[in-house]
């Protein structure tokens, strides 16, 4: 058994290319990925995780675009940091602003810069994954 295989990630994102090359890149490496296409798919993603609390609900670890129809990746993580959710998150975007970049720290995001290659997507993944607190469900 991967040991990747009991982690869940929600990509997020509205580039259908780019979400898929994403979520490809990371079920290659065993994990179980989940994708929606817009905020309004990633709240409910996201609400289904909160509400159930059980292994079939679990989310891992959120990878984000900023930009997205319906609620900005950004209103997303605030919503769940107000919720006093800590799962962890990536925000990912094109536009390297120190705005976006402060609100992402702030919120506890890390954060990957477009364009990015499977390496470093790869890499910040699984840094993320390891700093997580465990969790007993």
């Amino acid at each position: 058994m991967n040991i990747n295989s009991s982690k869940r990630i929600v990509v997020a994102e509205d580039d259908t290319d780019a979400r898929e090359l994403v979520a490809d890149r990371l079920r290659s490496e065993g994990y179980e990925v989940q994708e929606v296409s817009d905020g309004a798919q990633l709240l409910v993603r996201v609400e289904d995780s909160i509400v159930l609390r059980e292994i079939s609900g679990r989310v891992d670890l959120l990878l984000t675009d900023v930009n997205m129809p319906g609620y900005t990746g950004l209103e997303i993580v605030t919503g769940l940091r107000e919720a006093g959710m800590r799962m962890p998150v990536i925000i990912m975007t094109g536009l390297v602003d120190e705005q976006t970049r402060a609100q992402a720290r702030a919120l506890g995001a890390s954060f990957l810069s477009k364009p990015f290659d499977g390496a470093q997507l790869s890499a910040l993944v699984a840094r993320v994954l390891e700093s997580a607190p465990v969790r007993i469900d």
